[in-house]
């Protein structure tokens, strides 16, 4: 027997994801400090004590951005996850890091929000309850690196070591480099973001015992798998 929602269900998801769509749509055209409990209930043709039964306070509606957002990447990594079973640890552990900097070209839009939360000094979200579901998040976004990574070291291909650490090794590393793109124009060539978070990663994983030569043969596969998912999403 099929189960569906009662219809008040059903409305309430629907409206609160009407409110996710107006709220996400001002953070991407005006900014994280443009996002304000009233902006929002206006774009969403809502009143602002209409709004508050669904989102607390401004905490939670940029939490539930964030987490909404980190879904979608999330999707994102699991499948190409599925994808790769047949390939080395190895392989996939790149495959993953390329498919994340070819994710930021084709959502810049995310991208952008992910590196705000990163590079804001400040405490974007200040509710510790509020933030809890962002970290889980984001531990749950970057889990099929972390899952490769425990794998290249099982088979040999890398050191054993912290996997989770290392995962967010390669994230700082890979965000950091993908941030620096704005700068390439006007760096005369200097700057290449592509090819500094490529030489972090292959440093990284030579760091971690993998032969120089295997990670050679990793990314020529990787790079094939990105390619070709890229030309797909086309």
């Amino acid at each position: 027997m099929v189960y569906s929602e009662p219809p008040q269900t059903r409305r309430r998801m629907a409206n609160a994801e009407r409110i996710l769509d107006a709220a996400t749509g001002l953070v991407l055209e005006e900014g994280l400090d443009a996002l304000s409990i009233k902006r929002v209930a206006d774009r969403a043709d809502y009143t602002a004590g209409a709004l508050y039964r669904y989102y607390a306070n401004k905490d939670a509606l940029l939490a539930a951005v964030v987490v909404r957002a980190l879904g979608s990447l999330t999707a994102d990594l699991v499948e190409l996850e599925r994808s790769c079973t047949d390939e080395s640890a190895l392989m996939q552990v790149i495959a993953l890091c390329l498919n994340y900097r070819s994710y930021a070209q084709r959502e810049p839009n995310l991208f952008a929000l992910f590196s705000r939360l990163v590079a804001e000094p400040r405490a974007l979200i200040e509710d510790d309850a509020e933030v809890e579901p962002v970290i889980r998040g984001m531990i749950t976004a970057l889990a099929p690196v972390s899952r490769a990574l425990t794998l290249a070291a099982k088979d040999g291909e890398l050191r054993r070591g912290q996997a989770m650490g290392r995962t967010l090794h390669l994230f700082a590393a890979l965000q950091g480099a993908l941030m620096l793109r704005k700068h390439e124009t006007r760096s005369g060539g200097i700057i290449n973001a592509q090819e500094i978070s490529t030489l972090g990663l292959k440093t990284a994983l030579v760091g971690w015992g993998a032969s120089p030569e295997s990670v050679r043969r990793a990314f020529r596969r990787a790079e094939a798998t990105i390619d070709a998912r890229n030309n797909n999403h086309d």
